[in-house]
């Protein structure tokens, strides 16, 4: 069984005071709790400005979260989507306060500054990903496919990405395009019995069903329209009278 043990440590007033030592204590190995976070609108801190920072911002704006960038030099591919995206760009070295406001912080620097970044995030209870560092993490991010709405994720819990994304490949090879589209088949259907007034349990059965019929092998095939038709044939079952 893995446990997860917080240290509570009080915390210092001032910035000389701050030290490594003031940084939240876990005991490995962490068990993570898997969650899905809405960012939209909501304002994300990106240190760091080279090709591992890009990759991150690139996630966080297909979020909509809005961003504040802050590295000494920052690509240009980086200031280009500033231009045209929610990213506020400060081309300096980060300091204390640079936090302030943010739901999320991710560090993709070197790790003086990690660390550094790291106390602030604890000071203010901001949660904080430093890549390459997961001691340094108050969560990790995992490996990630997409099919449409629907998301693959696949964690190691920060102790080998390089594997994450090798079952990520794999998984990839099993969950095709169709899967993607199956889904807004599905959710549709659902929407439409809970609209109807159908109980869960009702509900439950009916995607169930369809879920096991062939939806997923006439997508793959381009029959679009047939699967359609199966989606209408479920709603119309679930809904008729007895």
């Amino acid at each position: 069984m893995f446990i997860r043990a917080i240290c509570v440590l009080s915390l210092p007033t001032t910035a000389s005071e701050l030290t490594a030592k003031h940084l939240p204590c876990y005991c490995w190995p962490v068990r993570y709790f898997p969650i899905n976070i809405d960012l939209q609108g909501r304002d994300c801190v990106v240190i760091g400005g080279g090709n591992v920072a890009r990759r991150k911002i690139d996630s966080l704006l297909k979020a909509g979260a809005r961003l504040k960038v802050v590295a000494p030099k920052i690509d240009e591919a980086i200031k280009e989507r500033a231009a045209a995206d929610k990213i506020t760009c400060l081309e300096r070295k980060y300091k204390r306060g640079d936090l302030e406001g943010a739901v999320l912080a991710f560090v993709a620097a070197n790790p003086e500054v990690g660390e550094e970044v790291a106390l602030e995030a604890s000071r203010l209870n901001i949660p904080i990903n430093v890549a390459d560092i997961p001691e340094q993490c108050s969560f990790t991010l995992p490996s990630v496919s997409e099919r449409g709405d629907l998301m693959l994720t696949v964690s190691t819990g920060g102790k080998c990405p390089a594997f994450s994304r090798a079952v990520r490949l794999k998984v990839e090879e099993l969950i095709d395009a169709p899967h993607g589209e199956a889904l807004e088949l599905l959710g549709s259907v659902r929407n439409r019995l809970i609209d109807a007034g159908i109980d869960t349990n009702k509900c439950r059965d009916s995607l169930n069903k369809l879920i096991d019929s062939d939806i997923l092998s006439l997508l793959r095939n381009g029959e679009k329209k047939k699967a359609e038709a199966a989606a209408d044939k479920a709603v119309k079952e679930a809904t008729a009278k007895d």
